[in-house]
C-alpha cells in the first residue's frame, strides 16, 4: 500500500511540476517575443539567442518528466508484479507485509501466485503442478532450506504474546538458507508441514540431484 501511495504521489509531483514548467516557460516566451518587437533590427539576433534558452529548458523538463513517470511505474511494477503473478518469494513488499504468497492470498483485494493457478494442470508449463503440501521429507537439502524456521531467534517473551493473541508465534524464511546458506539458520529440531510451488520443489530437488552427481566418485 505505502509503495502504491509512493509511486502515484512520485507520478503526481512529477506531473504537476511538469505542467507548471510549460506554463512559466509560454509565459516566459511570449514575454520574450513582444520584448523582441521593440528592439532594433540590429539586436534581433541576440534576440532569437535568448528565445531559444526556453526550448532547450523545455526539452530538458519533458525529459525529466518522463523519467521521474517511468521510475514510478518501474517501482510499482517491481513491488506489484512478481507478487501477484508469484515469481518472487523473497522479495521485500511481500516479506514486510506478510502477504502470503502460496496457496491463496490473505490481501483483501490483491492475488497472488497467479502463474501457479493458471498453469496447474499445464505439463508444459515451468509453473505447472500448482502446489504442494509437505507432510515429511528425507531430502536434506529441502529440509536445510524450507520452511526456514527462525522463530529460535525471537525473544521467547515475543513469541509467548503472539500465541496469547492468537498467532501461532512461528517465523519462516527460507530466503536466509537460500541466499546465505544452510550454516545460516539456527539449529533446531522441530518438523513442520507445509506449501511449497510445484517448481520450487523441483528446483530444491534438481539441486540436490546435481550436488550428488557431483560429489559421487568417479570409477
Amino acid at each position: 500500500f505505502l509503495s502504491a501511495c509512493t509511486a502515484v504521489w512520485c507520478g503526481r509531483r512529477a506531473y504537476v511540476r511538469h505542467t507548471e514548467k510549460q506554463g512559466m516557460l509560454r509565459d516566459r516566451r511570449g514575454a520574450t517575443t513582444t520584448h523582441a518587437k521593440k528592439k532594433k533590427k540590429k539586436k534581433k539576433t541576440s534576440t532569437d539567442d535568448d528565445d531559444k534558452g526556453p526550448l532547450r529548458s523545455s526539452s530538458s523538463s519533458t525529459v525529466v518528466f518522463f523519467f521521474k513517470v517511468g521510475a514510478a511505474a518501474l517501482m510499482a511494477t517491481w513491488c506489484f508484479g512478481p507478487i501477484i503473478l508469484g515469481v518472487m518469494d523473497g522479495g521485500s513488499p511481500n516479506m514486510f507485509s506478510n502477504v502470503r504468497m502460496q496457496g491463496g492470498s490473505n490481501h483483501l483485494v490483491m492475488p497472488t501466485g497467479l502463474l501457479q493457478h493458471w498453469h496447474a494442470a499445464d505439463r508444459d508449463s515451468v509453473f505447472s503442478g500448482g502446489y504442494v503440501r509437505v507432510e515429511a521429507t528425507n531430502s536434506t537439502r529441502l529440509a536445510s532450506i524450507h520452511p526456514g524456521d527462525l522463530s529460535d531467534v525471537i525473544d521467547p517473551r515475543a513469541r509467548a504474546t503472539l500465541r496469547a493473541l492468537g498467532a501461532p508465534g512461528l517465523f519462516w524464511n527460507p530466503t536466509v538458507a537460500s541466499v546465505v546458506g544452510p550454516a545460516a539458520m539456527p539449529p533446531n529440531h522441530r518438523r513442520h508441514r507445509y506449501t511449497l510451488p510445484a517448481w520450487e520443489l523441483h528446483r530444491v530437488l534438481r539441486d540436490e540431484a546435481a550436488a550428488a552427481a557431483a560429489a559421487a566418485p568417479v570409477s
